[in-house]
């Protein structure tokens, strides 16, 4: 994918369906959705779509996510303008937390032979626990009596 600072405007009549997927990784107590199934918008035209977490521990958490587009073939087309992906992500316990990212798609997907048959672009987040945080957790669900003193064991 790529980083824009703006989309172009809307190009011609062809247009093009994002679906959102969402996944959590186990060890992170989140409820991580896209709150929309898809959009479907004109080639070059500004695209916004949330996402929203809510943290089900009854401590803070942070996260982190990733992404991902398929088909692989169309990431040079699909153009972030903001996301939150890579960015640490903190929740309260029981706090929800939306989650916007814009984007478009570049007209020339469709002048590409090897791009111009695809309808529908998959957008996918996966979120996880950060480093710090896990080990964190891994250091107090596991340490016993042993906290406090550099014999805690880590997952």
């Amino acid at each position: 994918t790529q980083r824009s600072a703006a989309a172009p405007g809307a190009v011609g009549d062809r247009q093009i369906t994002i679906r959102f997927n969402a996944t959590t990784h186990p060890n992170l107590p989140w409820r991580f959705i896209p709150e929309q199934p898809s959009v479907t918008l004109r080639l070059g035209e500004e695209g916004l779509a949330f996402y929203s977490a809510t943290n089900r521990a009854e401590t803070p958490v942070r996260g982190v996510s990733l992404y991902n587009v398929t088909p692989e073939k169309v990431g040079r087309y699909f153009h972030k303008i903001a996301c939150f992906c890579f960015e640490e992500q903190t929740l309260n316990p029981g706090e929800r937390a939306d989650m916007p990212v814009t984007f478009w798609v570049d007209p020339k997907i469709a002048e590409d032979p090897n791009t111009r048959d695809v309808t529908t672009i998959t957008l996918s987040y996966s979120f996880f626990r950060t480093m710090e945080d896990a080990q964190k957790a891994g250091a107090v669900a596991n340490a016993g009596p042993h906290v406090g003193r550099g014999g805690a064991r880590q997952n």
